[in-house]
């Protein structure tokens, strides 16, 4: 996958007629006037949102997956198609932001002061 621009992203979401992919419009928008969004990349697998810290990356391999599902955000990290350190989190619509910027913290992708 190549990474492309987050307001490319935005529109692909709001291009959708669906609830789900409005939120996740939003949710991508508050990426995009982030800082965050200077140093990570992403890309849609169908609706999934695709994040990684590389401009090319592989669906499955250290990659961040975001999913919004039944009033849900679903994170799912990759780390290898045959690691066992997969994992996943979910949290509730209003909380979308702040857990991405925690798994974001988790993954040390960012260094913090």
């Amino acid at each position: 996958m190549k990474g492309r621009e987050w307001s490319e992203i935005v529109e692909f979401y709001q291009s959708v007629d669906s609830s789900d992919t409005l939120i996740m419009a939003q949710f991508v928008e508050e990426i995009a006037i982030s800082s965050y969004a200077q140093g990570l990349y992403g890309a849609t697998s169908m609706f999934t949102l695709c994040i990684s810290q590389h401009q090319e990356f592989e669906y499955d391999r250290n990659v961040l997956r975001i999913d919004f599902v039944k009033g849900y955000f679903v994170f799912t990290y990759k780390e290898s198609p045959f690691a066992s350190k997969d994992w996943q989190k979910e949290c509730a619509e209003n909380d979308g932001f702040k857990t991405f910027e925690h798994v974001v913290s988790c993954l040390n992708w960012f260094l913090t002061k």
